[in-house]
């Protein structure tokens, strides 16, 4: 099998999607990851950039001008994300992708299998029936130690299974570019990937390679640093966008996730949130009764008490 060199980027199977702020350290690694799959197939990648402050603009620019036929950048001159006014992949990348499949990957992360892709295709192309396909990814933490993304994984997933997890990365997922173009997006939401597996799952089944075939590099200073409850509660709006698409979206076992989230955050939240937050995701629940019985049971007498332990701590 040999990599093809893309002579037209409108005859490609599959575009490779790449977010990037100020990766300067690691973009590099990324776009040689891309670089490097072996395909059957005619493959293109489009890099939105987000007004990046540091030396990523001129990299990308580079590799541009040694790959014009196979690299599509998209250069904010203000960073849009800060604006709040929707996903950003929906309104300035979706628009130009015209391949059957698409492949994500942010700027900080990189693909470490060069069949990787070969092998999402090839099995999305002998099973109509599936809408995604992923795999396992290794986390790089910030003392560079490693460790699978998710254990105890699965072959195949549906809907339900994503419901209160997250069970694989962004890195890893290629899909059919016509369920995201055919479905307006979720607005004003905090958890753009996590909407966009809801509606993935909607319209097929989730496969899942067991290899690891990715790099997820997990920063100091993420998610739980700057994450507030406002922010958490956003995603509630997935609810009515989703349910219009798929009316059997179990509506009340997301909910009960969401207000755990909440009075489990490693922030303070307060004892009066903590409690407010609980009797909701004990309501909400009981939708999944009597599945919910063991695991809430257990939850409440050994990690409630150390969450208003911590609570109580914070505040001091």
């Amino acid at each position: 099998m040999q990599k093809i060199k893309v002579q037209n980027p409108i005859n490609a199977l599959l575009s490779i999607i790449c977010t990037t702020f100020n990766h300067e350290k690691y973009i590099i690694q990324t776009i040689e990851s891309f670089l490097m799959q072996k395909t059957t197939f005619i493959f293109n990648i489009v890099i939105h950039d987000e007004a990046s402050t540091d030396n990523t603009k001129k990299i990308l620019k580079s590799y541009q001008e040694k790959y014009p036929h196979i690299i599509k950048l998209i250069l904010q001159q203000e960073n849009q994300y800060s604006k709040k006014e929707g996903n950003l992949v929906a309104r300035f990348v979706l628009p130009s992708i015209k391949a059957k499949y698409i492949a994500k990957c942010e700027g900080d992360d990189y693909w470490t299998d060069p069949y990787k892709l070969q092998k999402q295709v090839d099995f999305l192309e002998n099973n109509t029936d599936f809408s995604a396909s992923t795999h396992q990814t290794t986390v790089i933490l910030k003392n560079n130690q490693t460790r699978l993304f998710k254990k105890n994984t699965q072959s195949v997933y549906s809907l339900n299974d994503l419901l209160t997890t997250r069970v694989f990365h962004t890195a890893s997922i290629v899909f059919h570019t016509k369920i995201i173009k055919e479905n307006s997006f979720a607005k004003n939401i905090t958890s753009g990937d996590r909407a966009l597996f809801f509606l993935l799952a909607s319209k097929g089944k989730i496969n899942f390679f067991q290899d690891s075939m990715a790099i997820y590099r997990k920063h100091a200073g993420g998610i739980s640093s700057w994450i507030s409850i406002d922010l958490i509660k956003k995603d509630m709006n997935i609810i009515p966008w989703i349910s219009a698409i798929n009316p059997d979206f179990p509506k009340n076992k997301y909910k009960s996730f969401i207000y755990k989230t909440i009075f489990t955050y490693p922030t303070f939240v307060g004892m009066k949130n903590v409690c407010q937050y609980y009797l909701l995701y004990l309501i909400f629940s009981f939708s999944y009764f009597p599945k919910n019985i063991l695991p809430l049971i257990k939850f409440t007498l050994k990690e409630l008490p150390l969450i208003i332990k911590n609570n109580i701590n914070k505040k001091k």
